[in-house]
């Protein structure tokens, strides 16, 4: 079949007196397969004009996803073009991906260019991928957001082969060495961790919805992911009274403002975070009410800890405690106006006032 396309294609374009046909601006592939060398000249140098609907060369964070992508993810992207391959129809058994990079991207998608070599006759083509993000980028869009949509289409395409809850090998690596610090915000700050999630995943909570539980599932150098047990007294009703609150669980993903490059950036950079959190509430930013109040056991064991403070010789955990502090401060005095304020409303409203 590829020697009959092969055939095909050289018979047209001598026939039509034209030169080899450039990749449409659409998904299909290039078939013409002269010499490795000179057809990727010959490609490279005749680039169809696909910049009036990809991000100008110009875009300094498109350039610099781009370059990131191509050099520090490129077992990732290598994965992602795997599984698109896979879903087109091509046989890894005979077709072997010599190489690919993200050549351009736009709102809706990257581009790759990929060169295919075949086991079965050792010639090789470049093709054209066009790859859809899982959600539209908002136009302009930032780096940050361009790495958020390349980690989404990673994920699953690490899931779609067959490698399912599996992470790309640069994540798994740095989840690995950040495994102590996650299992230290798990065992001690839970409350840090809800109010948290409560500041940078507000929008997708309802407003009768409480979060009861936070947990760290994902750290990594871009951001961290966090299972959420939530429970919506929505079910109330002056009819039938109080029905049984609804409880949820689960997942929101936050990237931080800007990507680290070593584990101790990611420790500057939840510091940085948990103290924007404790700021918000002091400033009356957050609602606390979203937070539910903290278990007995939970508070007891905290209390312990604060004795202990004294004689804590991790700096680690003894900064992360000062946050702590801080924030369970600023909840309590935002919980205690709050009930003034109610009281005050009960009184005004009991006497007519």
């Amino acid at each position: 079949r590829r020697m009959i396309l092969h055939a095909i294609g050289a018979l047209a374009t001598a026939w039509a007196g034209l030169s080899p046909p450039r990749c449409c601006p659409c998904h299909h592939r290039h078939r013409h397969r002269p010499a490795l060398a000179n057809f990727l000249d010959d490609y490279k140098a005749e680039r169809w004009a696909r910049e009036a609907d990809y991000r100008q060369a110009s875009d300094p964070e498109a350039e610099q996803f781009m370059a990131d992508i191509n050099v520090a993810h490129i077992e990732e992207l290598r994965q992602v073009a795997r599984v698109k391959g896979a879903e087109d129809g091509i046989d890894w058994s005979v077709e072997d991906l010599s190489s690919v990079e993200v050549t351009a991207i736009d709102d809706e998608g990257m581009l790759l260019q990929e060169v295919l070599c075949s086991s079965s006759d050792q010639r090789c083509i470049a093709v054209d991928v066009r790859v859809p993000w899982y959600s539209r980028l908002p136009s302009p869009s930032s780096l940050q957001e361009m790495q958020s949509a390349f980690a989404a289409v990673a994920r699953r395409a690490y899931a779609g082969g067959g490698r399912d809850n599996a992470l790309p090998p640069e994540y798994e690596a740095q989840q690995a060495e950040l495994q102590g610090l996650m299992a230290l915000m798990n065992a001690d700050f839970g409350k840090l961790l809800r109010f948290y999630a409560l500041k940078h995943a507000t929008d997708a909570l309802a407003p009768t919805e409480q979060v009861e539980q936070a947990t760290m599932t994902q750290l990594n150098f871009e951001g961290l992911s966090l299972e959420l047990t939530t429970m919506d007294a929505s079910g109330y009703s002056l009819e039938l009274g109080e029905a049984p609150a609804q409880q949820q669980t689960w997942s929101a993903s936050i990237l931080f403002p800007r990507r680290c490059f070593a584990a101790a950036e990611v420790e500057d950079m939840l510091f940085y975070m948990f103290d924007s959190t404790a700021a918000a509430v002091e400033e009356g930013r957050i609602n606390v009410e979203a937070v539910a109040p903290e278990p007995a056991a939970e508070a007891l064991a905290n209390e312990q800890r604060e004795q202990q403070q004294q004689y804590e010789r991790d700096a680690r955990a003894a900064a992360f405690r000062s946050r702590d502090r801080r924030l369970r401060r600023a909840v309590r005095a935002r919980r205690i106006a709050n009930s003034n304020r109610a009281t005050a409303r009960y009184i005004a409203a009991s006497r007519g006032w």
